[in-house]
């Protein structure tokens, strides 16, 4: 057990803290490592962050849970592209290592009831699927490698 420090209304423990959370986040004003910056500075890093993350934290959800990189998803974006005007919209698929490590944990199922889609796995015939092409890449490299 890690010995108890209190400082500015929060406990911290000696242990590590390898529970993990669902966040949505919507940015508006497209600033750079927004989301990284704001969430490491609450002390709830993304998973995977090297730069505001704690590395025993991330080294056990890689070695552990087979997470691969940042837990970082960008689901879709909206582009006006003239004012007032049309606007584009880009959808994209979750990570596979993401999706998997999401859809083993405790909120698996509220997570997917209240994002319909979002943490299905990739269709693998999905020509337009980049995590399906990344893991179609990946087994043909394994294939070549023998």
């Amino acid at each position: 057990d890690g010995e108890e420090v209190a400082g500015e209304g929060e406990a911290v423990t000696g242990r590590l803290n390898l529970g993990a959370s669902l966040v949505v986040a919507e940015p508006t004003t497209g600033r750079f490592h927004q989301i990284r910056k704001h969430l490491g500075g609450l002390s709830h890093p993304i998973l995977g962050d090297a730069k505001h993350g704690d590395s025993r934290v991330n080294r056990w959800w890689r070695e552990e849970r087979g997470l691969r990189s940042l837990a970082l998803h960008c689901a879709s974006l909206e582009i006006e592209l003239e004012e007032g005007g049309e606007v584009l919209q880009v959808r994209c698929p979750v990570r596979e290592d993401i999706a998997d490590l999401c859809g083993r944990m405790p909120w698996a199922d509220a997570a997917r009831a209240a994002l319909p889609g979002l943490l299905d796995a990739p269709d693998p015939w999905a020509a337009d699927d980049l995590a399906a092409l990344e893991r179609m890449k990946r087994e043909a490299e394994e294939r070549a490698a023998g």
